[in-house]
């Protein structure tokens, strides 16, 4: 099986791929236990994911002991920053990591130069696979099915003006069965030089006038009234049957619309 470091196969620098542990545990979520005096213990609403960590065992071999030192030296540069981790039966998904541990050992051997077997251990905070291409919809009143993955994804939304004002938009999240599950409630007039950006993932929202960010007052948060950022719940669809949940836009009075940027989370 093939890995890919940020999209560069392993085989660009290691002789052979020998093992690979972690990338298809599920990542579990855990639910925190409370302790009740005279009675059983209840579980409470806080919830903690656990980083994940995969290793990825390689061999080198080299001609000349310099040689080898070249492809330690590639191996340094292929595991440095912030990576993209896929393999060959997940090709569409990535898991984002960072290397925390190395280890080199020598196979004693009757070559000249000895094998080098290569670890890599890497730790992913979010140990979600995201696919590798997002997701990009269009919203408007009329309900717009959102496909999820085994895990919830924050999407992005921005919500735009017209030349007739959109008055007090709001983001609707619903179930498969069409049962409302969350809104987003705001209050403010959008013309045809502002524009809405919600982060759902970091519960932030920034206006634009003309191209520029507002601040104190103008700011988006300021347009924030009630409810709850949106979150697409896998819990809220059917995957089984590809039946998904939905986003929708409505207003006070204007005809809302905007755009939806997410990427799928895989468990």
């Amino acid at each position: 099986m093939s890995v890919f470091i940020n999209d560069r196969p392993i085989e660009s620098f290691a002789a052979v791929l020998t093992n690979i542990e972690a990338h298809l545990v599920p990542a579990v979520v855990q639910t925190d236990v409370l302790a009740v005096a005279d009675r059983p213990s209840l579980y409470g609403t806080r919830v903690t994911v656990q980083p994940r960590t995969i290793r990825i065992a390689f061999d080198l071999r080299a001609n000349t002991l310099p040689d080898r030192a070249a492809l330690l030296d590639n191996v340094q540069r292929a595991f440095d920053g912030l990576l993209e981790v896929r393999t060959a039966d997940l090709p569409t998904r990535v898991l984002r990591c960072v290397l925390t541990a190395a280890e080199v050992d020598t196979y004693a051997s009757a070559l000249a130069v000895p094998v080098a077997s290569v670890t890599c251990t890497m730790t992913a905070a979010d140990p979600c696979k995201v696919d590798r291409e997002p997701i990009l919809l269009a919203l408007s009143s009329t309900r717009v099915a959102c496909p999820v993955g085994t895990a919830t994804s924050a999407p992005a939304i921005w919500l735009y003006g017209d030349s007739t004002a959109v008055v007090n938009p709001v983001v609707i999240v619903r179930a498969v069965t069409g049962e409302e599950v969350m809104r987003l409630t705001l209050t403010g007039s959008l013309t045809s030089s502002d524009a809405l950006l919600i982060d759902c993932a970091t519960h932030q929202i920034t206006r634009y006038v003309n191209g520029v960010v507002q601040t104190g007052t103008n700011s988006g948060l300021a347009w924030l009234t009630s409810g709850r950022f949106p979150i697409l719940d896998p819990r809220d669809a059917d995957g089984a049957r590809s039946a998904w949940g939905s986003l929708e836009l409505a207003a006070t009075s204007g005809t809302a619309a905007g755009l939806a940027w997410y990427v799928r989370r895989w468990s």
